[in-house]
């Protein structure tokens, strides 16, 4: 549905390192990787030289920012999307939440009838990329994510069925 060209996503930690790992694992791994329609932006630092090194990379007015914090309320993460907001009007043209769905970062969304996905209560950052978390983002640039969750399946499965093995 959205047809921006860039994809943003702030967040920290749990929020962007699986997303960034499958992202750019398949970006650089197929050298012509066409399923990819889109390029994606990590903000994770509040540092200002790669805030500004970062925003220079592309065109935030064709952009879709994609806020992650499971609590809602990460400094961080939120440093970062109140700084952003303050160079580019954001709302429910070109912004997405992912959060818990009593936190007040969904709250703010919710006021302002931004699209939101939740990040269950059970699953931790460290454990979240596929999730919502991941999900989203991957499947907006064009990764095909129920091929992403089949693989992970089998691995899982291979995994496990071997442990049986050596467990007689």
């Amino acid at each position: 549905d959205f047809k921006q060209k860039n994809i943003a996503i702030i967040g920290i930690g749990g929020s962007t390192l699986g997303t960034y790992a499958i992202y750019n694992f398949l970006k650089y791994h197929k050298q012509k990787n066409k399923s990819l329609k889109k390029e994606i932006f990590f903000f994770e630092s509040t540092d200002p030289v790669n805030l500004n090194g970062t925003i220079s990379q592309f065109d935030l007015e064709d952009t879709l920012f994609i806020v992650i914090s499971k609590s809602g309320t990460t400094i961080e993460t939120i440093s970062i999307f109140k700084y952003l907001s303050s160079i580019i009007k954001m709302d429910k043209s070109n912004l997405l939440v992912i959060t818990e769905n009593d936190s007040k970062l969904n709250s703010f969304a919710k006021v302002n009838d931004i699209k939101t996905f939740d990040i269950p209560k059970n699953v931790g950052g460290r454990f979240s990329v596929f999730s919502a978390v991941g999900l989203v983002p991957l499947a907006i640039v064009g990764i095909d994510i129920d091929k992403l969750l089949s693989g992970t399946k089998e691995a899982h499965d291979s995994f496990f069925n071997q442990a049986e093995l050596y467990s007689r």
